[in-house]
């Protein structure tokens, strides 16, 4: 029903879809569509968004944790990528209610988003969640060339800098040769920690001769 209300309005620039639990399909084509916001539980089966060539601006919020062990539905993230691959123009990106750990999830939006200018994320507590080995993975030879050519600001808030977020940071600079500035929020640090914290990141080599790093 909302897919074909949308399919129908060639004109729609700006969508907003605010806590709709009842979505299982949603299937639209917004040709003129530019901005996205999607705040969502994620038990949907399928969400596809098949003729937006100008859409730049999406912000995504999952309503509750993404990548719930004890929930396998909820753990099929293949509709989001695949939302993704078709939608390669987008600048600016917030992920909200998102789990660094879950690294393979957000590397794949980030390799779709071959345009992307701007990066928000607000990382949420980690407890419950199945954790993958993030070093490793960063590692692997299809990550090692991965270049984020047109990042220019990131801004991430962060729950206690865990070594997976460290490690994601590092990432990001090592691999955004224009990046400009990158602000960086602890939410669960004290002073010391978040001192030690910083040292540690002014020490990550970096892509760009101009990145600065605020926290």
């Amino acid at each position: 029903m909302l897919g074909t209300l949308f399919s129908s309005a060639p004109l729609l620039d700006e969508l907003s879809i605010l806590k709709c639990i009842v979505i299982e399909h949603f299937n639209s084509e917004a040709p003129a569509l530019k901005a996205l916001q999607f705040i969502f539980i994620p038990e949907f089966k399928s969400v596809s968004f098949k003729n937006c060539p100008n859409l730049a601006r999406v912000a995504l919020e999952s309503l509750t944790p993404l990548f719930e062990v004890d929930n396998p539905e909820w753990g099929k993230t293949t509709n989001l990528i695949e939302l993704f691959a078709s939608l390669p123009k987008i600048e600016k990106l917030l992920l909200d209610n998102f789990v660094l750990e879950q690294i393979s999830f957000i590397l794949c939006l980030l390799e779709s988003s071959t345009d992307l200018e701007e990066l928000r994320i607000w990382a949420i507590e980690k407890a419950g969640i199945a954790m993958q080995p993030v070093s490793n993975f960063l590692k692997e030879s299809k990550w090692t060339d991965m270049k984020l050519n047109t990042l220019r600001t990131v801004e991430l808030a962060l729950y206690e800098c865990s070594r997976a977020e460290l490690f994601f940071i590092e990432f990001l600079l090592g691999r955004s040769p224009i990046l400009g500035k990158m602000f960086i929020k602890l939410s669960r640090v004290d002073a010391n920690e978040g001192c030690r914290t910083s040292e540690e990141v002014m020490r990550f080599s970096r892509a760009s001769e101009k990145a600065e790093v605020i926290f």
